[in-house]
């Protein structure tokens, strides 16, 4: 179950990243989450099998061996795509759904049949039973990452119920399952020796486990450039910052450097942003916006219930709105201040609670914590 569930959280994780990227990359990214999946799928359910008693010593056949793993990463990828589709939400969680159970189903009977040396049979009913745990259990997964908790509490509990539905079908259909020993003959087929095949499945699950910690590894180069980060993200000159995310009469106010001041707030910056979702474009009002966190060179726009992909830069979008009601919180992070429900001191730092109907929790630096509980109580007094 644990390299199941370290296989899922990468696939997850991977699968989040394909989000907020289009074209080739978007494309790729999502391969990259299928094929991660599917190998963990895979690497558990072999595990499983060479930690099975059977009457007598058995090997593996190449050829269904490989299927299975060629079966599970077309299927799985199959339900990769179907949840990030433009469709509606439950349309893609129960369609993702009976893709990766079904795909799972199919890869373990197929792997089944790699045995040599015994003859298999199965129950029925645990044959359906097993496909259902697959399904329901993937569909509670894909409802997690598309629920109502933090990113990366989601994201964990996510990968643990997936994993819990790889081997609660593994070993749901284990259990209906009848090992017959058949006579000494030579084999027709290529057959990989149970010795052989446990240090493939240990490399396999080496790279999963690695790729695992990886992704856990904070980016410390990120961490160096904090303190730095406020005044590199005030060097693109206001009037560069309305062609990437805000209509025409945004960069008349903006480009007017000293004058920029004396002009109304609904003048001097942005009503609207240019978005995108679903690889469609939009223009997200200001006003909906609760909150704006940077992801890599560009930046993801919420307005509480939902996430935008923008081209632009934090710093560029910081430059569109107004200081008077939005605010930088953190490096990665700009606040509406309305939207503030509570700020609170945690670990070195504190975290501001937003009010919205999907509820998010916003990392708030230390150097900043004083001056956001301020404004708080400013706007809230």
């Amino acid at each position: 179950m644990i390299i199941a569930a370290q296989g899922s959280y990468v696939s997850l994780l991977l699968a989040d990243e394909g989000d907020r990227v289009r074209g080739m990359r978007r494309r790729l990214i999502l391969a990259a989450a299928a094929m991660t999946l599917a190998v963990s799928i895979w690497s558990m359910h072999f595990v499983g099998m060479l930690a099975a008693r059977f009457p007598v010593m058995v090997g593996f056949r190449v050829l269904p061996t490989l299927v299975s793993l060629l079966i599970c990463v077309l299927v799985v990828g199959a339900g990769v795509l179907i949840v990030h589709t433009s469709r509606p939400k439950v349309v893609r969680i129960v369609g993702g759904a009976v893709a990766m159970g079904a795909g799972i189903a199919t890869m373990h009977y197929v792997g089944m049949s790699a045995i040599n040396g015994c003859e298999l049979q199965h129950s029925p009913v645990y044959v359906v039973a097993s496909t259902l745990v697959a399904i329901v259990a993937s569909g509670l997964g894909l409802w997690q990452i598309e629920g109502l908790r933090p990113e990366a509490s989601r994201r964990g509990a996510s990968a643990a119920i997936l994993g819990l539905a790889i081997s609660g079908m593994h070993y749901t259909a284990m259990a209906g399952l009848t090992a017959i020993p058949l006579g000494l003959s030579a084999p027709t087929d290529p057959v990989m020796p149970h010795d052989i095949m446990a240090i493939v499945v240990a490399v396999v699950s080496f790279l999963i486990s690695g790729g695992f910690l990886l992704s856990l590894t904070p980016d410390r180069q990120l961490e160096r450039e904090q303190p730095a980060a406020p005044a590199a993200d005030a060097a693109p000159p206001p009037a560069d910052a309305p062609q990437e995310g805000a209509p025409a009469p945004v960069a008349s106010g903006a480009s007017a450097g000293g004058e920029e001041k004396s002009l109304p707030p609904e003048a001097a910056f942005a009503r609207q942003v240019e978005v995108q979702k679903d690889n469609r474009n939009h223009r997200l009002a200001v006003s909906s916006i609760a909150f704006v966190r940077a992801n890599g060179h560009y930046t993801l726009v919420s307005d509480g219930e939902q996430e935008f992909f923008c081209q632009s830069t934090i710093g560029e979008i910081e430059a569109l709105l107004d200081p008077a009601l939005f605010m930088r919180v953190h490096r990665s992070y700009i606040v509406s201040i309305s939207r503030i429900e509570a700020v609170r001191r945690a670990g070195d730092g504190g975290i501001a609670e937003i009010d919205a109907q999907v509820p998010h929790i916003i990392p708030v630096a230390r150097g900043r914590f004083s001056a956001v509980k301020k404004r708080l109580m400013e706007s809230h007094g």
